[in-house]
Formats: structure tokens, C-alpha cells, sequence
């Protein structure tokens, strides 16, 4: 059993290429959530003089790109949960399997065979079935990291056509 538990783990870590990819995943989104963020920052520094007022937030002034930026360091902290959640769950996969490895049977009547050989179909089961969780929602993730850099690029464009209206305005 030690030999077929040592077997499945030694294959699970050998083609899955996607815990690699998850720390590329990772490293990009806190580059990019740490970009996204001082960038919200600064634009809510430079912008503060003209949608505060009296001492009151007047709405219609905020820029659009300080949303963009905003929905964009959400979406990427969306994404660094996700990316937690997905290691957190491949650790389970493989904890699970190492559990098989300490179980012993008790005699070799036929009863406890199929009692021994079930225990260990349904703790591999779980595993291989935690691996899969892992991976089909790693897919999903994209469907997060797509509008993060879509608003980012957006709140960029944004600022930029701002900056580039100021300089038209006082440069010509």
C-alpha cells in the first residue's frame, strides 16, 4: 500500500504543473495588486483637492479612473484569496493521501480485505477528487484576473486622457 499511496502522490506532483503556475499566479497578482493599489492611492491624493469641498465628498467629481482603480485593486485581492484557497486545498489533496499510508489491516478474512480496500478507495477518491477541485477553480480564477487588469488598464486610459485634456486646457 505505502508503494501505491508513494506511486499516486509521486504522479500527482510530477504532471501537475500547477503548482508551479500557481506561483507564477501569485507573484502576479501581488505585483499587480500592490501596482493597483498605489495607483489608487495616488490618484485619490492628486484628485482629493477637487471632489472635496466644504468639507463635503462631492460624487460627480470623482474621476472615473480612481473607480477603475478601485474595482481593480478588489478584483485582485479577489484573485490572491482564490489563489489561498487553491493551495489551501491542494495541501488537503495531498494530506489525504499521505493518511493512507499509516493504515494497517487487521487480518486477511475477506471481510476486512474489502473493509481495507474500501477505506483506501474512498481516502485516494477524496484526494484525486480535492486535486480536481483545485484545478477546475484555478481555471475559474481567470474569469477574476481578466476584469482586474481590464479596470486597471481602463483606470490608466482614464487617467491619461484626464492628464492629456489638463495639458490641452492650461498648454494651449
Amino acid at each position: 500500500m505505502e508503494a501505491g499511496v508513494g506511486y499516486l502522490t509521486h504522479n500527482l506532483d510530477l504532471y501537475d504543473h500547477l503548482r508551479s503556475s500557481l506561483q507564477n499566479f501569485t507573484s502576479l497578482a501581488n505585483g499587480m495588486l500592490v501596482i493597483s493599489t498605489l495607483s489608487l492611492i495616488c490618484s485619490l491624493w492628486y484628485f482629493s483637492q477637487f471632489f472635496v469641498s466644504d468639507g463635503m465628498i462631492n460624487y460627480r467629481l470623482i474621476p472615473l479612473s480612481v473607480i477603475f482603480f478601485g474595482v481593480s485593486a478588489v478584483a485582485f485581492s479577489a484573485v490572491r484569496g482564490i489563489l489561498f484557497l487553491i493551495q489551501l486545498i491542494l495541501d488537503r489533496s495531498r494530506a489525504v493521501a499521505q493518511s493512507a499510508r499509516g493504515k494497517k489491516i487487521s487480518s486477511l478474512k475477506g471481510h476486512a480485505v474489502r473493509d481495507y480496500m474500501r477505506g483506501m478507495e474512498g481516502v485516494l477518491s477524496t484526494s484525486v477528487s480535492l486535486w480536481w477541485d483545485a484545478h477546475t477553480m484555478s481555471l475559474r480564477t481567470v474569469f477574476v484576473l481578466i476584469p482586474g487588469f481590464l479596470f486597471y488598464f481602463l483606470g490608466l486610459a482614464t487617467l491619461l486622457a484626464y492628464a492629456l485634456g489638463l495639458f490641452m486646457e492650461f498648454g494651449g
